[in-house]
């Protein structure tokens, strides 16, 4: 599992309109997709950014920390809160303000 302070803003970045799978507690999993990254304002040493994740329309996560999956980045653990609904599916955000490794 990867620790989620050694995934930066990039690794992120290099994920978008890409499939993280969603493990559920009791083996069941789906995919959502990594929709946007939204820079914030971020100082010196310090990292602000948002990701947007869209998720199925017959599947409501909630809020939490859930489990994900990616190939290219493993697995590791993400706080994700809903954002809203679209036709096709429910948006999920995750926020990141923290300081950078040095």
């Amino acid at each position: 599992m990867i620790v989620l302070e050694q995934l930066s803003r990039d690794n992120f970045a290099a994920q978008l309109n890409s499939n993280f799978r969603v493990l559920g507690a009791e083996g069941e999993a789906c995919e959502i997709a990594l929709i946007e990254l939204r820079e914030g304002r971020a100082a010196d040493r310090q990292e602000q950014f948002a990701l947007t994740f869209r998720g199925p329309r017959e599947r409501f996560l909630g809020q939490g920390t859930l489990p994900m999956e990616h190939p290219a980045l493993g697995r590791f653990d993400l706080f994700l809160a809903p954002v809203g609904q679209e036709a096709d599916g429910f948006l999920y955000e995750a926020v990141f303000n923290r300081l950078r490794p040095e």
